[in-house]
């Protein structure tokens, strides 16, 4: 038996470590560039969860492929020659064609971080919290034609507290799709792994997100803005107000804010929210909120 492994985010190099730990017979390791093209954005974008793989091959002995554009006759020569049986893909932005996929005879899987079919697309945690789930997932699935569609193996329930900000809840899920990898892709290899079919009535997708969807809207009420603020904090680039021009990204708030502590904004719906940490556009220093406003 012999996997190959997909994956560029810090949550794949978790599955990664945790299939390796497990004694998984992992054959290859295909990785990317933290800066990449993608079909929907115009310019190239950043993988701001990037995380090298190099440590694999050092210290484990397998080899490591840099992935650029496409799969090229190059690149699948190279998959054919690793003999591949499954293709785990965690962490990774890129859409494995058909032809490709048809080199593992197990077929391809991945992990996807919601409770399919909900919150099928891109940037599912940032969406959750924007519309204020209590609780999301991670589902382990066969990756097909369309995007997030494929039949289940397994899924892990987790919940979303109402103050849960997405860092907290990436280093939860991270933990989960680990133990579900190391528990779940042996089953797979020997043919014992569960498969049902997803209920599309109950399909609901979501777009990918790019840095300028982040803009408050002051007029909303406090809630929806604290939980925008919560969704796409740190290590994600925030959410944001303009002051004089000036970006302003609002790293960390409250829905209690107190003297001395917080700035506080009157929200749309009268009640007051109160900004606590912030970083200046262009800078990578957080800064409190009260000593710059």
């Amino acid at each position: 038996m012999s996997i190959v492994f997909f994956g560029t985010t810090d949550t794949g190099w978790h599955c990664m470590h945790a299939m390796i730990q497990a004694g998984l017979p992992v054959r290859g390791l295909v990785t990317g560039s933290q800066e990449f093209e993608i079909s929907y954005a115009k310019d190239k974008v950043q993988n701001l969860r990037h995380r090298s793989f190099k440590n694999f091959q050092e210290q484990h002995g397998i080899p490591v492929l840099t992935f650029t554009r496409r799969f090229d006759d190059e690149i699948v020569h190279t998959l054919t020659s690793w003999q591949p049986q499954l293709f785990v893909v965690i962490g990774w932005y890129h859409i494995i064609p058909e032809r490709v996929r048809a080199l593992a005879p197990l077929g391809t899987v991945g992990v996807h971080w919601s409770l399919l079919p909900k919150y099928r697309g891109g940037s599912p945690l940032v969406w959750a919290i924007i519309n204020g789930e209590r609780e999301t997932g991670a589902s382990l699935f066969y990756l097909e034609g369309k995007v997030d569609t494929g039949d289940l193996i397994a899924q892990e329930r987790v919940s979303l507290g109402a103050d849960e900000e997405v860092g907290e809840l990436i280093a939860k899920l991270n933990t989960v799709s680990g133990k579900m990898v190391a528990e779940h892709i042996p089953k797979l290899l020997h043919g014992t792994a569960a498969r049902w079919e997803q209920e599309e009535a109950q399909a609901t997708y979501f777009p990918p997100r790019a840095p300028e969807d982040g803009k408050i809207d002051w007029t909303w009420p406090a809630r929806r803005i604290y939980d925008f603020i919560r969704a796409q904090t740190l290590p994600y680039p925030c959410a944001f107000g303009l002051q004089r021009g000036r970006k302003i990204k609002i790293v960390k708030a409250t829905l209690q804010p107190l003297a001395g502590v917080h700035v506080r904004v009157r929200a749309g719906d009268g009640a007051w929210l109160g900004l606590e940490k912030i970083l200046l556009e262009s800078e990578q220093q957080v800064k409190w909120a009260r000593d710059y406003f």
